[in-house]
């Protein structure tokens, strides 16, 4: 899937290489065939008691279950291969499974509980020496300290977890660290910071995973959204959806159809940018990503106050905020709430509009987000 046998640590269980066939040309097609197959024999492997194949096989599957979006499956999985390892003593294959929770953690937005096992896996990895199986989880830790507003030491962890990544030749996982820092940089404002990361990630990662090549183009299209660089953004989210239809991934594709909605949002074509965002909602719907909707109802919010209808406006940014409030994702939070309180006001409801301002003001000031500066003033706590 990645162009390699990247991002991955593996066992010391016996391979069988002769007479394999030749590796498949499409390996989702493959997977989608054997999907069943492969959590069985994770089962068998585990029922059997060979820990080593048993967390190998399933450390060689995240890609597939994550790009597939079978959570459930991957956890079963998981669960499975850890209650082996646990039982063998087995602390390696412990602490993998331990860093694939943390990581699957991060997909269903449980920032709690997937900072809780990435503790444990560190720590297990720390004791053990294993120093790549260490820059792995760091690399994961550092997104969650990233969604959750700690975002000195989410840099910290991205930087020092892409040096031994450099050292070790590991293309995938640098290229992964640096969409993710990359991202973490665009989300607080930092954009020339971000900006050689991105371009290093996309020009790194361009005959690599296709999946993650959209997620870098995706952060790229950001940038330059937030740079007011509108044409290089626009043809960053094309080159995206492009590679998403190719691939029948809805999750890509929504994104997509969400930045260029953002696109047609910010050159006013406001008739364009609901369309995209209705699009985007569609194809959201049955994976259930939150984070995705927040962002696209916080989007059709600020398009209907824009358009004159407050009350449509204050519908989707009541139900983005509640959202991102659920998931705990304090600068999104903090977006939505600032977005409400414009739509209370064009509403005429200045008592909503305060109470508002001053809860996305209370968010952005507890993770030190810039946007705190554009609501603080004498008046900001002063109720109306």
């Amino acid at each position: 899937m990645s162009g390699g046998d990247f991002a991955t640590l593996h066992s010391d269980a016996p391979r069988w290489t002769a007479g394999l066939p030749d590796l498949p040309a499409d390996p989702l097609a493959w997977y989608d065939l054997e999907r069943l197959n492969l959590m069985t024999a994770v089962h068998q492997a585990a029922a059997a008691g060979l820990d080593e194949l048993c967390w190998d096989l399933v450390a060689s599957g995240y890609t597939l279950f994550l790009t597939r979006g079978h959570n459930d499956d991957w956890e079963e999985t998981l669960r499975a291969a850890l209650a082996c390892t646990r039982l063998a003593g087995n602390a390696r294959g412990t602490a993998t499974m331990l860093m694939g929770l943390g990581l699957l953690g991060t997909y269903r937005h449980d920032y709690a509980g997937a900072a809780e096992a990435l503790e444990e896996s560190m720590r297990l990895f720390r004791e053990i020496g294993e120093r790549q199986g260490l820059m792995y989880a760091l690399g994961v830790a550092a997104h969650v300290d990233g969604m959750l507003g700690r975002y000195d030491h989410a840099v910290a962890l991205h930087e020092e977890a892409l040096e031994v990544h450099r050292a070790s030749g590991d293309l995938g996982a640098e290229v992964l660290l640096l969409r993710s820092l990359g991202q973490l940089l665009v989300e607080i404002g930092r954009l020339e910071h971000a900006r050689p990361h991105l371009e290093r990630a996309l020009l790194a990662g361009r005959d690599g995973d296709r999946r993650v090549h959209a997620e870098v183009l995706y952060w790229l299209g950001q940038l330059h959204l937030a740079a007011a660089e509108v044409g290089p953004a626009e043809s960053a989210f094309k080159d995206m959806l492009a590679i998403a239809e190719d691939l029948a991934d809805p999750r890509e594709e929504a994104e997509a159809r969400y930045g260029l909605g953002l696109v047609r949002l910010n050159t006013g074509a406001l008739g364009a940018a609901a369309g995209l965002f209705r699009q985007a909602l569609a194809l959201n719907r049955p994976l259930g990503e939150p984070l995705t909707e927040g962002r696209i109802r916080t989007a059709l919010g600020i398009l209907h106050c824009r358009n004159g209808q407050p009350r449509q406006a204050i519908g989707h940014l009541t139900e983005a905020a509640g959202i991102f409030d659920a998931i705990g994702i304090p600068l999104w939070s903090g977006r939505a709430y600032r977005a409400l309180a414009d739509a209370h006001e064009a509403h005429g409801d200045r008592t909503a509009a305060h109470a508002a301002r001053k809860r996305a003001l209370t968010l952005f000031t507890s993770v030190g987000a810039p946007e705190a500066a554009d609501i603080a003033g004498p008046d900001a706590d002063r109720p109306p």
